[in-house]
């Protein structure tokens, strides 16, 4: 199955860090953004850094569904 978000929305796959100590832990606020519409599709690849202060986002899957409002920042090559 493929999912495409639609409208203001963004699917956001959760960025998972290892530390030395071998813990794995997951980033709250940010991910690799896997599908937007057409109007955001500049976003897809990249990480995004989103809003999470006090919101719990919808989950399909391992995939959170953030607005694109809510998004404030996004990774780019130099």
């Amino acid at each position: 199955m493929i999912l495409r978000g639609c409208g203001e929305w963004i699917l956001v796959k959760n960025e998972q860090s290892n530390r030395s100590s071998g813990i794995v832990s997951k980033a709250d606020n940010k991910g690799l953004c896997m599908s937007a519409s057409e109007d955001y599709e500049y976003l897809v690849g990249n990480i995004v850094y989103f809003d999470n202060t006090g919101t719990q986002y919808q989950m399909i899957g391992t995939l959170t569904v953030v607005p694109f409002s809510k998004i404030y920042a996004f990774e780019v090559e130099q």
